[in-house]
């Protein structure tokens, strides 16, 4: 691997997402990241690329030049149309020099959305950013006012934020579920991306006690919703408000649902190649090393493992998914073998609204 290919597998590689203990301590960091963040609208004609100690860095207007993560790096070459696999093989002068060529030089300005020294995103004007503060407020005021809830029984054992989205995961301990040796909880996920790599939206799912994962239900659960960042994207808020309601009102109806499918999946062979499979899971976001890993590949003695069998084996290794859409991907796709769905699509392909243009 030469010194260019090291330089960009460095700076421009997505990071973990980091967990959180509590509600509290997501909406802790949501806030201070939004205080902490200023949107610079900037004519293209002033935007410049430079190599300063080392790194490739954009200049705004004369200002001080701006360090790039990995997504605002990926905005940067979708907005000068080039790819960004042939940009990774150049020196950084010559990056600069291409940057600096290529951007557009029209009149609409530009969306450079940044925190510190570094640029979290940038969008054309057509952007409309939701902060992730907003939904989280809506959440927490909804949860408040659920009467037949409390403290005790909603809890969320999955907060998760990186440099593209945010989720959290709550779910409802007053409604246990009871199947066989397995413990399932209603739940719901939330998510955001106020940098715009993502929609706004949420689903609801099932909490597996023994795994600590989630369920994603598909599509076609009612409670289903997602929204692009572009003009009236703050109208998301008062329809995910209606579906945390629906959601509460509708747990008895689902729970039942689920209960059925969970018994249908666990007395149907499954019968896709295990190689096809952890193919799959790999595509998803887990390591080659965790998926050879999983109980999936190893059948029971005596008989042919069933749906179920290898669902409730692979929820034991989302856990080791990086990023928290790569745990809701995971999530959508073991849950469509329960429900026995031909094709699952994920954050991305589910909500083909999750990934937002960058131009």
């Amino acid at each position: 691997m030469n010194s260019v290919n090291i330089f960009y597998r460095k700076h421009y590689v997505r990071k973990p997402d980091k967990e959180f203990a509590s509600f509290d301590d997501l909406y802790t960091h949501a806030y201070r990241e939004e205080q902490a963040s200023s949107t610079k609208w900037i004519p293209p004609s002033d935007v410049y690329a430079t190599v300063h100690q080392g790194l490739l860095k954009l200049k705004l207007s004369g200002d001080r030049a701006f360090a790039l993560n990995d997504w605002s790096f990926s905005q940067l070459c979708s907005l000068l149309n080039v790819d960004r696999h042939v940009i990774e093989q150049l020196k950084l002068e010559t990056v600069a020099q291409v940057i600096t060529e290529l951007i557009p030089r029209d009149n609409r300005p530009l969306q450079v959305f940044t925190m510190g020294d570094a640029v979290r995103s940038i969008h054309s004007i057509s952007y409309e950013r939701l902060f992730n503060t907003r939904l989280l407020e809506l959440v927490i005021d909804e949860v408040t006012n659920m009467t037949e809830l409390d403290d005790k029984q909603l809890r969320a054992p999955a907060f998760y934020a990186g440099e593209r989205d945010l989720f959290a995961f709550m779910i409802d301990e007053s409604n246990w579920l009871n199947y066989k040796d397995e413990r399932f909880a209603p739940a719901f996920v939330i998510w955001n991306s106020e940098v715009g790599a993502s929609s706004v939206g949420i689903r609801s799912c099932w909490f597996h006690a023994q795994s600590e994962a989630f369920l994603v239900d598909d599509e076609e659960d009612p409670i289903a919703y997602v929204r692009r960042h572009s003009s009236g994207v703050h109208e998301s808020l008062s329809v995910i408000r209606g579906r945390l309601h629906l959601w509460l009102a509708s747990v008895e109806t689902r729970s039942q649902r689920f209960l059925d499918k969970l018994s249908e999946a666990a007395g149907t062979e499954f019968t896709a190649p295990s190689e096809t499979f952890a193919k799959r899971l790999v595509g998803l976001g887990l390591s080659r090393d965790v998926v050879k890993k999983a109980e999936f590949s190893r059948p029971s003695v005596g008989r042919q493992l069933s749906r179920l069998d290898v669902v409730l084996n692979s929820l034991s290794t989302v856990r080791f998914a990086q990023s928290a859409s790569s745990r809701f991907e995971l999530g959508a796709y073991l849950a469509s073998l329960v429900f026995e769905k031909n094709e699952v699509r994920s954050v991305a392909q589910v909500l083909p609204l999750m990934r937002s243009s960058s131009k």
